[in-house]
């Protein structure tokens, strides 16, 4: 059960409030959706003004995006602690058969606790207002080695169509 982002949408300038967002991908799920769905929170709570808690679990087998990347560690929270939920959380979900598609209401909410949940993969939630900036500088590789390897991938793919 949960609530429509257009439930809650303010109606003046209020904002702020916490965000939590869990990963809720199927088994095998692979890094690239895990990157999508976090950007995706991260576009909704930036709109927001909103402190974004990003859940891990512990027995999800694919790539942790704590582990491959350098987000803050106090956005990374195990399903387990509870010390985040002790307010109550208005659990907000997509549409039925709607995963791929936005909800501007997602962008203006009222202040508060949330619990995002579905895919939410749209770049709309982070492409305005300077979100996809500031998303870019949380994605920063914790390997040396990952950033060679991804500028040799992007240098072959910009020669592929010719950049």
């Amino acid at each position: 059960n949960g609530h429509s982002c257009q439930e809650f949408a303010r109606q003046g300038p209020e904002a702020g409030g916490i965000l939590e967002r869990g990963y809720g991908l199927p088994p095998g799920a692979q890094l690239g959706n895990h990157m999508f769905m976090y950007a995706g929170a991260f576009g909704v709570a930036y709109a927001n003004g909103m402190e974004l808690r990003h859940r891990t679990w512990p027995a999800d087998k694919s790539p942790n995006m704590f582990e491959v990347f350098q987000i803050p560690l106090n956005w990374a929270v195990q399903s387990s602690d509870r010390g985040m939920s002790r307010k109550p959380m208005t659990s907000l979900v997509e549409p039925p058969g709607k995963a791929l598609s936005f909800e501007s209401g997602c962008l203006s909410l009222r202040s508060g606790y949330y619990d995002l949940r579905g895919y939410r993969q749209s770049p709309k939630y982070f492409s305005r207002g300077g979100a996809e900036e500031a998303l870019r500088s949380t994605l920063r590789f914790r390997n040396a080695s990952l950033v060679a390897y991804a500028e040799r991938w992007l240098k072959a793919i910009n020669a592929s169509i010719g950049r």
